[in-house]
């Protein structure tokens, strides 16, 4: 699996694959099921391998599909919350419009101002607040 892919999907096919096995009459140990689960998981989720590794003993597969399942959706709910989240805006300090810093701020028209913004490497927009 890799990490583009659905995590519930991915289990599905896991669970599709142990079904098969079992109208075969081939009987695999539930702890041997949920350890090869773990380790069909990409990267992103060694937190969860390493929480469930831990315990004194396994869940079950059904169970463990569970758990990963709502931490999957837990982590999902909370990068699209980051993402909403993460954009600032500049606001300038001399007029509060938004989308200048106070060196670009078109309001003033002082020959300072133009100097300095043509100056290479000068430090532009240091001077800016940001509001989320």
């Amino acid at each position: 699996m890799t990490p583009q892919e659905d995590v519930r999907d991915h289990l599905n096919n896991f669970m599709d694959v142990v079904g098969k096995l079992e109208a075969m009459d081939v009987k695999i140990h539930p702890e041997l099921l949920s350890i090869t689960m773990l380790y069909s998981l990409p990267t992103n989720f060694d937190s969860i391998r390493t929480a469930i590794e831990s315990r004194d003993f396994l869940p079950s597969p059904d169970n463990l599909k569970i758990k990963i399942v709502e931490d999957y959706e837990a982590i999902r709910q909370s990068e699209a919350f980051y993402t909403k989240t993460k954009k600032r805006v500049q606001f300038c300090k001399d007029c509060s419009k938004k989308g200048h810093c106070r060196e670009a701020c078109w309001s003033k028209n002082d020959s300072f101002n133009s100097f300095v913004l043509t100056i290479p490497g000068w430090p532009r927009c240091s001077s800016f607040s940001t509001r989320s």
